[in-house]
């Protein structure tokens, strides 16, 4: 009898692990039972995902995936497999709740036969077909010119249960070279935050992208918030004072910087930033998306004219270096503007004397400090802890022990 238990548990035991889960067969020899289908209330952004996915489905099999629009008459037909792209009514009864995803967070999941990829809105579902294709069929965007389109006639997988999202909540590739616009769908692709490309706001999808920066947006943005045209003939004191004279600050290049411990400075700067986000909103709701959450208030590229007068000296001695006065600076900035809009950050540069942390004053947890390439300090071919790089590995490093929210800008 206990010979006869023995081997009925290891005859259980074989069976049970020798179960498995029959495959997901995309496609045979270069052809499809499978059709993709779209909610019936899908956005643009659902609607270019079920496209891309067509696309590139086709061009790795060889196979016509169909797009078509859920309905109930589709849902029913059992016999076809499906790939439903979307918030589809098809996810919602299997469980799936796509509203309470993040707007860049997406689900995989195979239920039976059929795939759901679907995501929040707007970008979720995007996301997760890019991931889908990426992960599980090959396919790769390298740059502008480059694409990885496996030959995979036969495509087949095993079941799925994703859910995730991007690792970095604001992700954008800057380029100053002109290029049509269906040459950078690979940033799209690449998951790339995509709205402003040197002033350009007709990027595809509709409706995927909207302003995560406000205005006046841009860079070295002191003088949209302080301008010499305004100011400095009645109020030079307002600017930086370098080698006994105080030096205007017309646009991003100065030729000045802002005085930053002057409370009139401080005081127009918000009443201007105030400007800037009552506008956005207002803009933002007339479009029906959200409101930009960054505001970028930062130094002019001009190296040597940090403000040397008594008050800011004394903080920049006392910290170190010129970035002491300018995080003093965000900083009162930032807790003003945080009883009125707790959702929004403060963004500013660590760049050329302002690269080192202070040594006491440290950013808000509404503050963002972006370390910022002195770009004949940087190889970029070479690790950042090379020796090359070092300089920049201790920046980057040393501020990332005090900041509570850090950027590579």
């Amino acid at each position: 009898m206990k010979h006869w238990l023995l081997g009925f548990t290891f005859m259980l035991l074989v069976t049970l692990t020798g179960v498995s889960e029959e495959p997901l067969k995309l496609a045979e020899n270069g052809e499809t039972r499978y059709v993709i289908l779209e909610g019936g209330n899908a956005t643009e952004p659902e609607k270019y995902a079920a496209k891309e996915l067509a696309e590139f489905l086709k061009r790795a099999t060889g196979a016509e995936f169909p797009v078509v629009v859920e309905s109930a008459e589709s849902a029913d037909s059992g016999e076809v497999p499906k790939i439903y792209v979307g918030w589809t009514e098809f996810a919602a009864k299997n469980g799936v709740e796509p509203f309470k995803l993040g707007e860049e967070e997406w689900l995989i999941r195979t239920v039976g036969h059929n795939l759901i990829i679907t995501g929040g809105r707007p970008r979720g579902t995007m996301y997760g077909v890019y991931e889908f294709l990426e992960d599980h069929v090959g396919c790769h965007w390298l740059d502008r010119g480059t694409e990885v389109v496996p030959n995979k006639p036969t495509l087949e997988m095993g079941s799925l249960d994703i859910q995730a999202k991007p690792w970095f909540w604001y992700r954008r590739l800057y380029a100053l070279v002109p290029t049509p616009d269906d040459k950078w769908n690979f940033m799209i692709r690449n998951k790339n935050y995509r709205y402003d490309f040197r002033g350009r706001r007709d990027f595809s999808p509709k409706d995927a992208f909207y302003k995560l920066q406000g205005a006046p947006g841009g860079i070295h943005s002191f003088s949209n918030f302080v301008n010499a045209k305004d100011w400095y003939d009645s109020h030079p004191e307002y600017f930086s004072l370098v080698n006994g004279k105080r030096l205007p600050a017309y646009d991003g290049g100065g030729p000045g910087q802002l005085c930053l411990t002057n409370p009139d400075v401080r005081r127009i700067t918000l009443e201007k930033l105030r400007e800037f986000i009552k506008r956005d909103r207002e803009e933002a709701k007339r479009k029906g998306c959200l409101p930009p959450k960054i505001y970028g208030i930062n130094q002019n590229d001009r190296y040597n004219a940090h403000c040397q007068c008594k008050n800011c000296q004394a903080i920049a001695k006392k910290e170190g270096g010129e970035s002491g006065p300018l995080l003093d600076f965000i900083n009162f900035v930032a807790e003003d503007i945080e009883e009125d809009y707790p959702d929004i950050l403060i963004y500013t540069i660590a760049y050329n004397l302002t690269a080192t942390p202070p040594k006491s004053i440290k950013p808000r947890n509404n503050v963002i400090v972006g370390w910022c390439d002195v770009y004949s300090k940087c190889d970029g071919i070479r690790p950042l802890k090379h020796p090359y790089n070092c300089g920049n590995y201790k920046e980057i490093t040393s501020w990332g022990k005090i900041v509570p929210r850090m950027a590579i800008a």
